[in-house]
C-alpha cells in the first residue's frame, strides 16, 4: 500500500453542511490533521492539496478558507504566505488576530491595570526555568540591543551584576580564596636575576605555579599583581 492509497482510504467526505472533508486516524475513532506512513509523518492538509490540486511552492503554505482546522477538502484551501493568512482572518472577522497588535486604547488600559504590580519571586523563577536553554533569534537580539542602546544601568544594578560574577560566585571559577592567597605567597624564580642573588625559597616559575592550579600563566600573573580577585586581601 502506498501513502496515497492509505490517505484516500481514510477520507470522510462532505461530513457537514459546509462539505468539509476529514481524515480518520488509524483507530478510526477521531479525526486528525496528519497521518503516518512507514514511520514518516505527513500533514493531511498539504498532502490533500498536492494530491488533488498540484504541488505547493516551498515559500508558500496551505491556508484554510472555511475556518475548520481539521478540514482537508482541497476546494476549501489555497496557497499563500503569512500576510495572506492574516488578511483572510481579519476579513472574515475571526477571533484570533495572528500577528496584529492591540489598539492604543487597549494597550493603555492594560498598562494602567498592571501599573505598580510586581512579579513574585516564585513566578519569576518559573519563568526563568521555562526559558532555560532557549535562544533568541538574530532579529530579536538586534531589537533588544537597539532598545537598550543609550539606556544607563543604575549603579545598584551595576554593583549587583559585578558582585554576582565575583570570585567563587562566577560559575566558571576553579579557585578558592585559599588558592588565591597561596598563589600570591609562592616564591617565584626570577630568571632575570643573577644566580648569586637568588635565595633558596625562590624555586617556582610562574608557569609551574599556573600548572599546579590548572590555570594559565597570564591569569597567575594577574592574581599576583592583584588585577583580579581584588576582594581577597
Amino acid at each position: 500500500m502506498s501513502a496515497e492509497k492509505k490517505f484516500l482510504s481514510k477520507i470522510v467526505k462532505n461530513a457537514n453542511s459546509s462539505e468539509c472533508w476529514y481524515l480518520l486516524c488509524d483507530a478510526g475513532l477521531q479525526f486528525k490533521d496528519f497521518f503516518y506512513f512507514k514511520r514518516k509523518k505527513f500533514r493531511a492538509k498539504k498532502f490533500s492539496y498536492e494530491y488533488f490540486s498540484g504541488k505547493v511552492q516551498p515559500n508558500l503554505k496551505v491556508l484554510c478558507k472555511c475556518g475548520n482546522q481539521l478540514c482537508i477538502n482541497p476546494q476549501h484551501h489555497f496557497t499563500g504566505n503569512g500576510s495572506d493568512q492574516i488578511k483572510m482572518i481579519m476579513d472574515k472577522g475571526w477571533k484570533h488576530k495572528i500577528g496584529w497588535k492591540q489598539s492604543p486604547e487597549v494597550i493603555q488600559k492594560i498598562s494602567e491595570t498592571h501599573k505598580g504590580k510586581t512579579i513574585s519571586q516564585e513566578l519569576r523563577e518559573r519563568l526563568r526555568q521555562a526559558n532555560l536553554g532557549k535562544k533568541h533569534s538574530l532579529e530579536t537580539r538586534q531589537k533588544i540591543s537597539k532598545n537598550r542602546t543609550g539606556v544607563p544601568v543604575k549603579e545598584a544594578a551595576r554593583k549587583k551584576i559585578a558582585e554576582s560574577k565575583q570570585g567563587q560566585k562566577n560559575w566558571n571559577t576553579r579557585l578558592t580564596p585559599e588558592d588565591i592567597l597561596k598563589i600570591r605567597e609562592f616564591p617565584v624564580n626570577d630568571n632575570s636575576r643573577p644566580k648569586t642573588k637568588r635565595t633558596k625559597l625562590e624555586e617556582y616559575s610562574i608557569a609551574e605555579i599556573a600548572e599546579m592550579f590548572g590555570i594559565s600563566a597570564t591569569h597567575t600573573m594577574n592574581i599576583r599583581k592583584r588585577k583580579v580577585w581584588k576582594h581577597i586581601e
